[in-house]
């Protein structure tokens, strides 16, 4: 849902030779992460934009702008860039963006008696829960960024998986 929302403001770069080279060097990192594996497995992508960013959504999907492809040098520098938003995958920075509020909300839902049924009321509220989650997620990447502690441990992580598989 997260990629959706980022895919409804940047539209996919069409060129399959390059998204297979990125996914190459992404799929490689992602195999040397402390997490592997995730429930749909990674999928990199190049945004057609010429803004300089990177993103990872929290299951794995992880965008490139070609601003950025732009800045990466060579194939070091690009495992670099998809190391480090792997890392944000790896340490669940981006379900640590879903406000406390929205998460409470949710269990309180999802515990109740209503819930169990489903009622038109409580299902609707749980859907509007979610969209916010989703909304939380995809500000946090596009607008506020992650914090200072979260960019240093994700560089710190990057650092460890380049070294596992030899990337300078």
């Amino acid at each position: 849902a997260v990629a959706a929302t980022i895919l409804a403001q940047y539209r996919l770069y069409s060129d399959q030779r390059l998204t297979s080279y990125v996914n190459a060097v992404g799929q490689t990192v992602a195999l040397a992460s402390d997490r592997p594996m995730t429930y749909g497995g990674y999928h990199f992508a190049l945004l057609d934009t010429e803004e300089v960013n990177a993103l990872a959504c929290p299951g794995g999907i992880i965008f490139i702008t070609r601003g950025m492809l732009k800045k990466a040098k060579n194939e070091d520098e690009l495992a670099a860039i998809l190391a480090h938003e792997v890392a944000h995958v790896s340490h669940k920075d981006g379900l640590a963006a879903i406000q406390k509020a929205r998460w409470a909300e949710a269990l309180s839902l999802l515990g109740s008696e209503a819930t169990r049924k489903l009622g038109g009321a409580e299902l609707g509220k749980l859907v509007s829960v979610f969209e916010g989650s989703v909304d939380d997620v995809a500000k946090t990447l596009l607008v506020k960024g992650y914090s200072r502690e979260q960019e240093g441990e994700a560089d710190r992580s990057a650092l460890t998986y380049l070294n596992r598989l030899g990337y300078n």
